[in-house]
């Protein structure tokens, strides 16, 4: 973990390193914190790894190694918070960067027409059956 005197994250050749006396500091260290890049874990038992991945927020986890996750053009890469924000490789990339939108258009001779104002005698009947499954609604 990064000490505390450390305001800003580190980018380049440089790993600075902060004592934890168990897990519990560490997840309270993570949470007083903005969320990191990534988090790398080493040495860490299962049940670690799973309180940790569980309990703190972070762009990715990396398990016994650093950067995997930028390797892998279809995992997203991105972090959260001052980190980043969106994700930047493959298919969550492409939607990060794109501007959704729903548009709807019916053909001349769409179902849902039936459904439309005004209804006549016939289609009021046809939409029935269609619905139901049976004849046409009696009349009242």
């Amino acid at each position: 973990l990064i000490a505390d005197e450390q305001a800003e994250e580190l980018f380049g050749p440089v790993l600075a390193l902060r004592e934890v006396p168990d897990l519990a500091a560490v997840l309270g260290w993570l949470r007083a914190h903005p969320a990191p890049l990534a988090i790398s874990l080493f040495g860490a038992s299962r049940a670690e790894r799973a309180a940790i991945a569980a309990g703190a927020r972070a762009g990715a986890i990396v398990e016994e190694r650093c950067l995997d996750h930028a390797a892998f053009p279809s995992l997203p890469f991105g972090g959260v918070g001052a980190s980043g924000f969106g994700r930047y490789h493959g298919r969550a990339g492409f939607e990060a960067f794109s501007d959704w939108r729903a548009r709807v258009r019916h053909g001349r001779f769409a179902l849902s027409r039936l459904f439309d104002p005004p209804r006549a005698a016939s289609r009021r009947a046809l939409a029935w059956k269609l619905a139901t499954g049976r004849g046409p609604k009696p009349r009242s």
